[in-house]
């Protein structure tokens, strides 16, 4: 317990009263600062009153996990990736049509600015198939990332 309760207050900024409520069964979420502006990560964490070795085995059995409502999508990598790997992700209408009013600081699409310029730099917005172009730069990055990773 002394481990948890040294990560949620060092690394994760969490207050005494937040780690009370883990501790009471409360779901807890919180923005951690990373100190990069284009970076974002949020914390949410919850107590399950379960012996370790019963939530490892159900969390380790991908297949019955990808079921559950709590994703869109799930999927595994081969080794090495294989662009096959990420052929199903794509960025809905929405998000397609911001991206072209992207900039630093101002946009409706989490991105880092790099991506921003690339993908402002790549894809002919005028063109019929520019959400295509969007997917397709889309899928070599995540491709090469999972590669790095």
């Amino acid at each position: 317990m002394k481990h948890r309760l040294t990560y949620f207050r060092e690394h994760a900024g969490l207050d005494d009263d937040e780690i009370r409520d883990i501790d009471n069964g409360k779901v807890v979420a919180k923005i951690v600062d990373t100190g990069e502006k284009a970076e974002v990560i949020v914390l949410g964490t919850v107590y399950i009153r379960a012996p370790m070795e019963s939530f490892v085995d159900w969390f380790q059995d991908l297949d019955r996990f990808a079921k559950t409502d709590s994703y869109l999508a799930f999927g595994r990598f081969s080794d090495p990736p294989q662009p096959s790997d990420v052929a199903d992700l794509t960025l809905d209408e929405n998000d397609i049509k911001a991206l072209p009013k992207c900039k630093q600081g101002d946009c409706d699409v989490q991105l880092p600015t790099a991506s921003m310029e690339e993908f402002n730099r790549k894809v002919d917005w005028s063109s019929p198939d520019a959400a295509d172009q969007v997917n397709g730069l889309l899928h070599e990055g995540a491709l090469e990332l999972i590669t790095r990773y």
